[in-house]
């Protein structure tokens, strides 16, 4: 799996830099745009999946920059954010919000609407996500079974705890 992560995510927001400079840096192959008004750095030459994982987090570290309204990483977003390996990217930044913007639609932008309870709230490396046994949860329920499997193998092995994962999938069924 890539070693890409957070840490290593570096993001160009349009707003911070001259126009001119920016559109430069693209032509030039420096920069490569990862959604509207946020770039990153043009990767190294790497195999697909380091750079489809290299891309997602670039696309979420933009989207944490831009969004100006409370949310949490969710989903495979909230998966990349523990450090989790995931399988088969959907090429889609998944956050949870309380209430749909009336903002422009964003095609890699899923924006799931709902109530998020505080104890499935954290934050890791100061990026708003949901709980590791939420986001464990969250992927076994959205995701094809072989690539939901790799998230939960690795949530055991980093120790998620299995009371809370009863937990998360009680408050799931309304009980």
């Amino acid at each position: 799996m890539s070693s890409s992560s957070l840490s290593d995510a570096t993001v160009v927001l349009a707003r911070t830099r001259p126009a001119a400079d920016v559109r430069r840096a693209v032509r030039d192959g420096a920069l490569v745009r990862l959604r509207r008004g946020a770039y990153g750095a043009t990767p190294p030459a790497e195999p697909p999946g380091e750079s489809a994982h290299r891309a997602a987090v670039q696309r979420l570290i933009a989207v944490a920059a831009q969004i100006t309204l409370p949310f949490h990483f969710c989903g495979e977003s909230a998966a990349l954010v523990w450090g989790l390996p995931v399988v088969g990217l959907s090429g889609r930044t998944h956050i949870l919000q309380a209430t749909r913007p009336s903002a422009r639609n964003d095609p890699a932008l899923a924006r799931h609407v709902g109530e998020l309870p505080l104890s499935h709230r954290t934050t890791v490396d100061g990026l708003p996500v949901t709980s590791l046994a939420r986001t464990v949860v969250d992927c076994a329920r959205a995701t094809r079974p072989g690539p939901a499997l790799v998230v939960v193998d690795a949530a055991i092995r980093r120790g998620v705890d299995p009371d809370a994962l009863a937990a998360v999938v009680r408050t799931a069924a309304g009980g």
